[in-house]
């Protein structure tokens, strides 16, 4: 029997602040104690998010927060992408990068994000 949907969110943004390498191996079996579903969040540093709770991918994304390297990626962008820049994210996925970095060129630059996987496109359009 799942655990109620309230229980889910706090879960998670606790995992997600746990100071250790890692946390993604806990991921799904944290998701068997909820509903897989399609969840909609605010993460922090990337924006309002969808990830669809039934795939492995996007549970690891949800429960264990960004990866190094998506990090490292960001860091990177941020780093060396000018506010006026354009961004080119081919094969966004559900939009981890795309959103991120949208919000450090909001102010006159843009983004320009593919994702020809079916599923991943609606999420990403969401």
């Amino acid at each position: 029997m799942p655990l109620p949907r309230f229980l889910r969110s706090p879960l998670a943004q606790f995992v997600r602040s746990l100071p250790i390498k890692g946390r993604w191996r806990i991921a799904s079996r944290l998701n068997r104690l909820f509903r897989a579903e399609q969840t909609t969040f605010e993460f922090s540093g990337v924006g309002r998010l969808t990830l669809d709770l039934d795939i492995e991918m996007q549970q690891h994304i949800y429960w264990a927060g960004l990866s190094r390297d998506d990090a490292r990626i960001l860091e990177l962008a941020r780093a060396i992408l000018p506010v006026d820049g354009v961004f080119l994210d081919v094969g966004a996925n559900v939009g981890l990068h795309t959103l991120a970095v949208a919000r450090h060129v909001a102010d006159g630059g843009a983004v320009i994000a593919f994702e020809p996987h079916p599923a991943n496109h609606r999420l990403l359009v969401h």
